[in-house]
């Protein structure tokens, strides 16, 4: 399997703990943390009169080493030994590094190899530009590599990123031929530990997959490579949620969900969106959480409304802010004030005084249509012809008409609070419009043109109303 420098099975090992070897065994899993077992476990025996047992507690270890039979070397990353039996003891790593990697604590590398799902259709581009069939008189198969198909990026910080197509033919016995394309990036740079190279680059991208294509994207496989750039990628990761399974390039299967990114010739310039999608998780870090966890998983229109609301109103929080307490204090004070030199009744004021808020926070409606507002004028063109005039589907939410977004707004508020619940065609209608505008949002703080969203509102692959 290409790609792969040890294939998941269970290895015969040595383990090296308090200064002395030990015989074991290391078990390496498809999508699973690697697992491990330590033979005549070094313990603590209780003895009393007439017995012995066994009797330690689990302990905690940063880095814990060891060796398999055929020579590659095993660092273990974040480890708890448990208690298993009297004839072995159990261990649990975070992280797993297997191959050959230079000594120390923190090994240090050059470059991370590592192929994420949703590749294919991120790249823009196609494998192969042209296939030939035979006809006569050249009775010959022809592929042809895209020109395309190899694509680099610099980053700011100097690193250097490659998204290429691995081509590969085989033959057997010259009575047939395939050939095949594997999506692989390549990333290299400052040297980091595998920590590093998980949370700059690998973690973000599959991440970044999963919003492009609207499905959960996992991390396939990820190889590294030390320092020395005679050394080839010589390490390999094993940790939840890794699947150890390259797969090759294919037509997705299911192409009802839009693509919101598209890298290539046109495209988007992969290393100023990785960098920007970074600043996205840390700087909202809820719309962030929601887009990622929204992907992975299945969930009900009404589950993926209350994700999606919140997001959007934390995100208006964080870009739009609050009117300072200190002035909205004042503010009120004054309106309070006024209210009483005009000779308001005592006891409408005591009730403004008592229901006007203490802060100024805006209405769930104001938020949203702020945010709305910001859209490009293509989506805001569209959105406003799909929900003015308001679809008779939404007329019976609110008693008085309003607008779209006072709408939006009662509906979360009667799923969140046990209010009138509304139709499952009527959460549809509101989320729709609710994951359009978090879409729109999110591609403009990634700098990506918004043409892909519009394309798929245009061909109603992306319903807004």
């Amino acid at each position: 399997m290409r790609n792969v420098v040890v294939p998941t099975s269970t290895y015969d090992c040595t383990w090296f703990l308090e200064g002395k070897p030990y015989s074991g065994q290391l078990v390496l899993e498809p999508g699973r943390a690697a697992q491990g077992q330590v033979y005549s476990e070094p313990g603590r025996w209780s003895e009393g009169e007439g017995f012995a047992c066994f009797d330690w507690e689990p302990t905690e270890h940063d880095r814990l080493t060891g060796e398999l039979a055929g020579g590659q070397k095993v660092m273990l990353i974040d480890v708890l030994r448990a208690p298993g039996s009297l004839e072995a003891g159990e261990i649990f790593p975070r992280l797993a590094l297997v191959g050959r990697f230079p000594a120390g604590d923190d090994p240090l590398f050059e470059a991370v190899r590592f192929q994420v799902g949703g590749l294919s259709e991120l790249a823009g581009v196609p494998a192969l530009s042209r296939v030939g069939f035979p006809r006569q008189p050249e009775r010959s198969f022809t592929a042809t590599v895209h020109p395309h198909a190899a694509q680099n990026w610099e980053c700011s910080s100097g690193e250097r990123i490659t998204l290429e197509f691995e081509v590969t033919q085989k033959t057997d016995l010259k009575f047939n031929m395939t050939v095949a394309a594997q999506p692989v990036v390549e990333v290299t740079g400052t040297a980091r530990t595998v920590e590093q190279w998980i949370d700059d680059f690998v973690r973000p991208l599959a991440e970044l997959a999963a919003f492009a294509t609207g499905r959960r994207q996992d991390v396939e496989w990820v190889v590294l490579r030390p320092e020395d750039a005679r050394e080839r990628f010589t390490t390999q990761l094993f940790a939840a949620g890794i699947s150890q399974v390259p797969y090759l390039a294919a037509r997705p299967a299911d192409r009802r969900q839009p693509l919101l990114l598209r890298l290539g010739p046109d495209g988007a310039d992969l290393a100023v969106v990785l960098e920007r999608w970074r600043a996205l998780a840390e700087e909202h870090e809820v719309l962030h959480q929601h887009l990622i966890t929204m992907a992975r998983q299945g969930h009900s229109t009404a589950a993926r409304f209350l994700s999606v609301v919140p997001a959007l109103e934390a995100y208006h929080g964080r870009t739009r802010g609050k009117l300072p307490r200190a002035e909205f204090k004042k503010q009120r004070q004054q309106v309070l004030e006024r209210l009483d030199a005009a000779g308001v009744e005592p006891q409408d004021c005591e009730w403004v005084d008592t229901w006007l808020p203490e802060t100024g926070d805006r209405a769930l409606h104001e938020r949203l249509r702020q945010l709305a507002e910001g859209m490009p004028a293509s989506l805001q063109a569209r959105t406003k012809a799909a929900t003015e005039p308001l679809p008779k589907a939404l007329h019976e939410i609110l008693k008085v008409p309003l607008g779209i977004w006072h709408v939006v707004a009662k509906v979360r508020n009667n799923l969140a609070h046990g209010g009138d619940r509304p139709q499952p065609g009527q959460v549809e209608l509101v989320c729709s419009l609710a994951d359009t505008l978090a879409a729109a949002l999110v591609l403009q703080e990634l700098g990506v043109p918004e043409d892909l969203l519009v394309e798929a509102v245009d061909n109603l692959s992306w319903r807004l109303g």
